[in-house]
């Protein structure tokens, strides 16, 4: 399991803390290993595409899954959740911390209504663009008109304003008609009414401390429709977005960074690179403390230039190599005549040339090794998920379908 958190953390150019937490957070909920990975997963990719924590990335989903009780498709769902943000965030005046805050609050409240998720995820962001307000004020506002706007008060009031709120069903029996439509025809009768409308929105969202809220919703109904549209319409989003977002270079050196820990903490300990670097310092540490014993006198023989002439020639000398072998493992098909020449140079001019060259190209190999199968291991790794990527966005493609045909009216 710590191994795939490194290998999340890595895709994502995420820390492994913020991998961790988001594996905590799932896990409480999901008790399958495969099934929080994957929500997990889906919150990191939210939370790079748009630049937010990935703690409340990860929070928000759990909150919506929750509060539509979609917990039995949990994954599927969970991606829906990560493309609308990501494209209403990219696409209207609201950021995706913000319509986060906004969906965590009010997301059973819309579910109890039946309110879908995306005419929630346009009403938060239609109001947010309208008003400035945070994600936590609008969701706690949301919710207040949500448990509002069935009550017998505000059905009494819609009915006098020319607003129907019931419609017969496929089964003959009187419902109630989508929140959505009820409220687009509110703020389209209120634009042209020119009736006093202030008590209607007041009892609508629940108090005279939401009816700004509400105002802000029915006062722009196209840009409610347009947001709609870029939700229901927002599969794959979150995965082009992210493209974008993984080619900086504040997440390729985040990537790197998680490597080297996963190369000191897992990877490391498992191939033997931990302890073959633990034994290399020792090995430095014996060196040091062998030139330390080495009696006074001789130093003063050799002479205090001599003495420099050395430590420098063998720094200069030692950078050399160590130039030549970077150069080796980067481009090892067209350096390899170097190094040999280089090397045969220093097999000449110091009794351990010898044991300098058999190091170095010992070195060579292990880096052209190593650089192969880390770009074999990552090609391995783009294949595979694009392969998933493929499958998810044909099983989005068809959800994306089934949603727009109930709200093939109310986008027109």
């Amino acid at each position: 399991a710590m191994q795939d958190a490194f290998g999340l953390a890595e895709r994502y150019g995420t820390k492994i803390k913020d991998v961790t937490d988001s594996l905590r957070l799932m896990g409480r909920g999901y008790h399958e290993l495969s099934t929080t990975e994957k929500l997990a997963e889906n919150a990191l990719k939210l939370s790079v595409a748009d630049n937010f924590s990935p703690e409340v990335a990860t929070k928000a989903l759990e909150a919506v899954i929750g509060g539509y009780n979609e917990q039995a498709h949990a994954v599927q769902f969970s991606a829906r959740v990560m493309d609308s943000m990501t494209s209403i965030s990219h696409n209207a005046q609201v950021s995706a911390n913000d319509l986060a805050e906004a969906l965590m609050r009010s997301a059973a409240a819309a579910h109890t209504v039946g309110v879908g998720f995306d005419e929630l995820s346009a009403m938060s962001a239609t109001i947010a663009r309208n008003t400035g307000l945070t994600g936590q004020t609008i969701g706690d506002g949301l919710k207040s008109m949500l448990n509002s706007i069935h009550t017998d008060k505000a059905i009494k009031d819609l009915q006098a304003f020319g607003v129907e709120v019931y419609k017969v069903g496929e089964d003959g029996k009187k419902e109630f008609r989508s929140i959505s439509d009820v409220l687009l025809d509110v703020g389209t009768k209120a634009e042209t009414s020119g009736v006093n409308i202030e008590k209607l929105f007041k009892d609508l969202s629940g108090g005279k401390f939401q009816v700004t809220k509400m105002a802000a919703l029915l006062g722009d109904p196209d840009e409610y429709l347009r947001v709609l549209s870029k939700s229901i319409n927002s599969t794959g989003f979150t995965d082009k977005q992210l493209a974008i977002q993984m080619d900086t270079i504040a997440r390729k050196a985040e990537t790197l960074k998680t490597s080297l820990e996963n190369l000191a903490n897992t990877g490391g300990n498992s191939s033997g690179v931990t302890s073959g670097v633990k034994g290399l310092i020792d090995s430095l540490n014996q060196l040091l403390k062998g030139l330390n014993a080495i009696n006074p006198a001789t130093w003063d023989f050799i002479g205090g230039m001599s003495k420099w002439a050395v430590i420098i020639i063998g720094v200069v000398q030692g950078g050399e190599m160590l130039a030549r072998a970077y150069e080796s493992v980067a481009i090892a098909a067209t350096k390899a005549k170097e190094s040999q020449i280089a090397l045969d140079v220093v097999t000449t001019k110091t009794p351990w040339g010898a044991i300098a060259k058999l190091i170095a190209l010992a070195a060579v190999a292990l880096g052209i090794y190593a650089y192969n199968a880390g770009e074999a291991a990552k090609k391995q790794e783009e294949y595979a998920e694009s392969t998933a990527n493929t499958l998810k966005a044909q099983q989005s493609q068809i959800d994306m379908n089934e949603r727009q045909i109930p709200l093939l009216d109310t986008l027109g």
